[in-house]
């Protein structure tokens, strides 16, 4: 699965139990199991991002060390 794929699945997984939750489709017993569950994914998205960044970044650093010897 792609890095794109990965974040997106994350991100609708998330908005799938905020949706449930806010619905009141989650009984109250599992409201707290859903939460973490999301709260996970949201830190794990947030991780996909950052690495992203950073991969910009050195490709950014790349490209511009390679156009200063042009």
């Amino acid at each position: 699965m792609s890095q794109q794929n990965n974040y997106d699945s994350k991100m609708k997984r998330i908005e799938q139990i905020i949706e449930s939750i806010e619905q009141g489709k989650v009984p109250l017993v599992e409201v707290e199991e859903k939460y973490k569950e999301a709260v996970s994914l949201a830190q794990s998205a947030k991780e996909d991002l950052i690495n992203l960044k950073n991969k910009i970044e050195v490709l950014n650093i790349d490209f511009n060390s390679n156009n200063s010897n042009d």
